[in-house]
C-alpha cells in the first residue's frame, strides 16, 4: 500500500492511497466463495455450482462494495498510524477500477486545528457579590399580585398603570391617512408599546388627565424612524374618544390568595421562604452566566484559531433551522435567511466549543453521576413537578447528554476561574437579573 497526505487549504487534508491489486483480488475472491456457498443456481445443488459460473455472475456486481469496503478500512487505518484527527466525514474520490491492476483513490476532509489554550493565567473576571434582600422578595410579591390584577372601572382622571379603552381617528394637514383610525382600542398608560403597534408612546401621556367619555384632540408628532416610511416627521391631529378608564384592583395577600400560589398552609412567612428560595436559585443561575460570558469572551480574545468550514456551516445550518421554527409554516415556506446573519455567531460558538473542548481533554475531566444527578435536580427545580422534570432528564438521551455537557463544561470553567483574577464587584438582585446589564 502506498500512501500520501497533503494539506490542501487551511485545515483541509488530503489522502492518497494505492491498493495492491493482490489485495483487492484476494477481498474479491473471498466474497465469491462465500457466495458460491449461500447460492443456488439451476442445475446444481446449493454450494456446488462451479467457480467460473459465479465468478461470472456476480464478480461486477460486488467489485465496488469490495472497493467501497477497502476504502474505508485504509483510510481509517492512515489517520491512525499518523496520528490523524478529522473533524468530518471523508468525501472520497475513487477512480475507476481495472481488475488485475492496482487501485488508486484519494479522501479529501478537514482536521481539528492544533489549539493550545492561551490566556488562563490572570484573566479578569468580575465576581458579583450580591444576595436577595426582604425588599427584593416584597417586590417579588408585588408582581405576582399583578400578574393576578382584576380591573374595575373608575370615573376618576387616567393615571399611570390606568387600562383604556377609546376609539380615535387621525389627520394629517386635515387629511385621512391610511391606518389613521380604530376601535375600541386597548393600552395601559405607562405600559410601553412599539411604534408597529397601534399606539406611540406619546399618546398614552396625552391621555393621562382625561375621563371616561370625554372627547379631545392631541397633536402628535411621528417619530424619524417609523415604520410605515410615508408618515416619519409628520404632525398629526387625533380626536380621541375615551370610552372606558379601568384602574388596578390587586389581590390582598389572604390565606387563600397565598394558597393558590401552592402555599398549603397559606402563611405569609412561608410564601417569603419559597420567593427566597426561588429567588436564590434565578439569582445563582445569573451569577454564573455573569461570570461564564466573561471567561468565554476572555478564552476568545486570548485565542485566534482558525475555525473548520465543515462545522462553521452546520452551525450556521443549526442557527438558521432555529430561527425559522419561530415562524409560522406558511412563513417557513418563503422565509429567505442569509448565511450572513448567522455566521459571526456561529464562527463564536465553534470557537468556544473548540477551546472549551481543549480545557476539557487537556485537564482530564470527567463527570460523575452524582455531578450530573445535581445538575438535573437544580433544573428540575423549575418545573411545576420537579419529579416528574427529573424522571424526564433520565430517560431522554437527548436531555441527558445536554446535562452531561453542561457538567463537564461547568467543571472547565471552574479551571479558568482557579487560574483567573478575581475581582469582587457588588451588585443588586435587579442588577443581576436585568439581562442587559454590561459586564
Amino acid at each position: 500500500m502506498k500512501t500520501s497526505v497533503e494539506t490542501t487549504q487551511g485545515l483541509g487534508k488530503r489522502i492518497t492511497i494505492t491498493i495492491d491489486k493482490t489485495v483487492i483480488e484476494k477481498a474479491i475472491q473471498n466474497e465469491l466463495d462465500t457466495i458460491a456457498k449461500k447460492i443456488r443456481i439451476d442445475g446444481f445443488r446449493k454450494g456446488k455450482a462451479p467457480k467460473f459460473l459465479i465468478k461470472q455472475r456476480y464478480s461486477t456486481s460486488i467489485h465496488q462494495n469490495i472497493l467501497n469496503d477497502l476504502m474505508q478500512y485504509y483510510f481509517i487505518d492512515v489517520i491512525t498510524q499518523n496520528k490523524i484527527n478529522p473533524i468530518s466525514a471523508p468525501k472520497y474520490m475513487p477512480k475507476k477500477y481495472l481488475y488485475g491492476e492496482d487501485y488508486t483513490f484519494s479522501a479529501e476532509f478537514e482536521v481539528y486545528p492544533e489549539i493550545e489554550v492561551q490566556g488562563l493565567e490572570g484573566m479578569e473576571i468580575k465576581q458579583p457579590i450580591t444576595e436577595v434582600t426582604e425588599d427584593d422578595i416584597s417586590a417579588m410579591l408585588d408582581l405576582l399580585r399583578k400578574q393576578r390584577t382584576t380591573w374595575e372601572e373608575t370615573s376618576e382622571p387616567t393615571t399611570i398603570d390606568n387600562r383604556v379603552t377609546l376609539d380615535f381617528i387621525g389627520f394629517i394637514d386635515n387629511q385621512p391617512f391610511e391606518g389613521n383610525k380604530a376601535s375600541n382600542v386597548i393600552l395601559t398608560t405607562g405600559k410601553g408599546y412599539t411604534d408597529s403597534e397601534i399606539m406611540i408612546l406619546t399618546l398614552q401621556e396625552k391621555i393621562i388627565g382625561h375621563k371616561a367619555g370625554e372627547k379631545f384632540t392631541i397633536n402628535i408628532k411621528f417619530p424619524e424612524g417609523y415604520t410605515t416610511e410615508n408618515l416619519r416627521g409628520k404632525d398629526a391631529v387625533f380626536e380621541i374618544a375615551l370610552k372606558k378608564v379601568e384602574r388596578q384592583k390587586l389581590p390582598d395577600l389572604t390565606s387563600n390568595f397565598i394558597k393558590h400560589l401552592g402555599i398549603k398552609d397559606g402563611s405569609l412567612e412561608e410564601l417569603r421562604s419559597e420567593v427566597r428560595k426561588n429567588m436564590q436559585r434565578e439569582l445563582n443561575i445569573a451569577v454564573y452566566k455573569y461570570i461564564k460570558k466573561q471567561v468565554i469572551d476572555g478564552l476568545i480574545k486570548a485565542n485566534n484559531i482558525e475555525v473548520p468550514a465543515s462545522l462553521l456551516e452546520n452551525t450556521i445550518n443549526i442557527l438558521k433551522n432555529q430561527t425559522k421554527e419561530s415562524f409560522s409554516e406558511n412563513k417557513k415556506r418563503t422565509l429567505t435567511l442569509p448565511r450572513e446573519l448567522f455566521e459571526e455567531e456561529a464562527r463564536r460558538r465553534v470557537q468556544i466549543n473548540l477551546l472549551i473542548n481543549n480545557i476539557i481533554q487537556t485537564h482530564n475531566i470527567t463527570i460523575t453521576e452524582d455531578h450530573v444527578h445535581k445538575l438535573i435536580q437544580d433544573t428540575a427545580l423549575s418545573y411545576e413537578d420537579s419529579s416528574k422534570a427529573i424522571a424526564l432528564y433520565k430517560k431522554n438521551s437527548t436531555l441527558m447528554k445536554n446535562i452531561q455537557r453542561a457538567a463537564l463544561e461547568q467543571q472547565a470553567i471552574e479551571i479558568v476561574l482557579a487560574k483567573a483574577k478575581l475581582t469582587k464587584i457588588l451588585r443588586s438582585f435587579q442588577d443581576m437579573m436585568n439581562p442587559f446589564v454590561s459586564v
